[in-house]
């Protein structure tokens, strides 16, 4: 009987795990816990210290995201974008952008400038960057 119940138990987990990856892949992405792979749009501030990320949804008030980009994520469309939405008359020099991205959440606390952001988004790839506009998450 031992032998049944964990060949049965075996079978299960496979199961088990299809279930808690479809769960995982459906997160709200302004819920807690760690999003895996995904694409995610909103808007990116950059300045002094700052590397902040809002997902389109995401109320007006909900906390910003530390933003980190890997050398394959920061692609050149972003360097120039930065470039021609920078701000120069802002004290903190920052570039205020609409970015579509491929990439990760991780939550926990202590990202960014003195552990200040409870989340960090890890960029791997830029699909889409533009000039922010209120307008850019609602027609998309």
């Amino acid at each position: 009987m031992a032998l049944l119940s964990s060949v049965s138990a075996s079978r299960s987990c496979p199961v088990f795990l299809v279930v808690v990856a479809a769960l995982v892949a459906c997160a709200d992405p302004t819920s807690n816990g760690t999003i895996g792979f995904r694409d995610f749009r909103g808007r990116y501030v950059s300045g002094f210290e700052s590397s902040g990320f809002q997902p389109c949804g995401a109320r007006a008030d909900a906390a910003w995201w530390w933003t980190e980009f890997t050398e394959t994520g920061f692609s050149s469309q972003l360097d120039s974008a930065f470039k021609a939405n920078i701000d120069v008359t802002n004290p903190r020099c920052g570039s205020d952008l609409y970015l579509e991205v491929r990439g990760f959440v991780r939550s926990g606390g202590g990202f960014g400038h003195l552990n200040a952001s409870e989340r960090q988004l890890m960029v791997l790839a830029v699909r889409r960057v533009s000039a922010w506009s209120t307008a850019a998450c609602s027609t998309r």
